[in-house]
């Protein structure tokens, strides 16, 4: 704009810094590098969003965190039974998924839970959720004596979806698009908020599991062993379309298919152990029986669903979760490989889990 003036034999001659004329310039051009810079933002994100905006094709919300809750209660002479309820830990909440009880002679129970909110925020470690250390305040109150920790970490928990995981899934979706393919009706599960993962089954009658053709059967998961009735319905709508709304609910399976739609199982999976501690540890054998505890729980609910669960791989989790301290680990239960089928999930703990018991049998000196 300077030169422009100088060509013109403009009578504004001062365009030194500071002056009258440098400053009206100066305020000039930076309103239109700003007016450039909202055009060129305005068309990059038209671009960007455009192909999703076409497609309908939102963000996913986010994942929320899931683990095992133990709650600890002796001396009753009737059984306890725990409702579903609520921790509060500093703010971040949790539920309970699910009643359960703790038989006359026994000392506690395991239960699915999960965070309330969505997010990050939700996947913390072992042990933070401890009532006997004042960390979480159940609603409602529970029975004096009952202590409530969380034995597994949370995890899984995610935020919004990201620009990249965004675009990752896109991708899916376009390979998805004959919609009637066991690509296309898996990627219509896993567009569902709080699907955590999918198995799809094709030809095979859900009830007896023997071969028929006709059937396409989708198994879900949410993280609990439970997932809610709602959740699956709303799979079912997916899947199968809805002539009454085709514009949100289009369907994925081919037309004269027979959906079922259900809950991925649960494998139960028993731990028993028996653990020798070098004898220079300083740990205490509750700390260490936790921390074994914490390897096996994250070792087994971590599996994909229809892996296996492996004996050797169990042993060197339970093993290395203190290698300082721990010096051999005699797994009894399971004595050998756990097949899981195509359609399961392995599960130690919660509701529908299995059970942990481990003992520090003795305290040695290393060879």
């Amino acid at each position: 704009m300077v030169d422009y003036l100088v060509a013109r034999a403009s009578r504004l001659s001062n365009f030194n810094p500071g002056s009258r004329s440098a400053s009206f310039i100066e305020a000039f051009a930076l309103e239109l590098a700003k007016s450039d810079l909202e055009t060129y933002n305005g068309f990059s994100d038209a671009i960007q969003e455009g192909p999703y905006n076409i497609f309908k094709f939102g963000r996913l919300p986010g994942i929320k965190a899931s683990g095992i809750i133990q709650i600890e209660h002796s001396g009753h002479t009737n059984p306890e039974v725990y409702a579903p309820f609520q921790i509060d830990l500093f703010g971040l909440k949790f539920e309970t998924l699910g009643t359960v009880s703790i038989p006359v002679g026994e000392t506690s129970v395991t239960v699915n839970a999960r965070a309330i909110d969505i997010g990050l925020s939700g996947n913390i470690d072992v042990g933070q959720i401890d009532t006997a250390g004042g960390q979480g305040t159940i609603t409602p109150s529970l029975s004096a004596g009952t202590r409530v920790w969380n034995v597994s970490a949370f995890t899984k928990g995610t935020d919004e979806e990201s620009d990249s995981d965004r675009q990752s899934r896109f991708q899916g979706f376009i390979n998805s698009l004959g919609r009637a393919t066991p690509q296309g009706i898996k990627y219509g599960a896993l567009s569902i908020p709080n699907v955590q993962s999918a198995i799809v089954q094709s030809c095979v009658n859900p009830y007896t599991q023997t071969a028929e053709t006709g059937w396409v059967n989708v198994f879900v998961s949410d993280g609990s062993a439970s997932p809610d009735p709602s959740l699956l319905a709303l799979v079912l709508k997916t899947i199968e379309g809805d002539p009454l709304d085709e514009a949100n609910f289009p369907g994925y399976a081919a037309a004269g298919t027979r959906v079922f739609v259900g809950p991925i199982t649960i494998v139960p999976i028993d731990v028993v152990y028996e653990l020798t501690l070098r004898n220079s540890s300083t740990l205490t054998d509750a700390q260490a029986i936790t921390q074994a505890n914490a390897a096996a729980y994250d070792y087994i609910n971590s599996r994909p669903t229809g892996e296996d669960v492996l004996y050797d791989e169990l042993k060197a989790h339970l093993l290395l979760a203190n290698k300082d301290d721990f010096y051999e680990v005699n797994l009894i239960t399971p004595s050998a490989d756990v097949t899981v089928s195509g359609i399961a999930q392995a599960q130690l703990g919660g509701t529908a889990g299995g059970t942990i018991t481990g003992t520090v049998i003795a305290r040695v000196a290393p060879r």
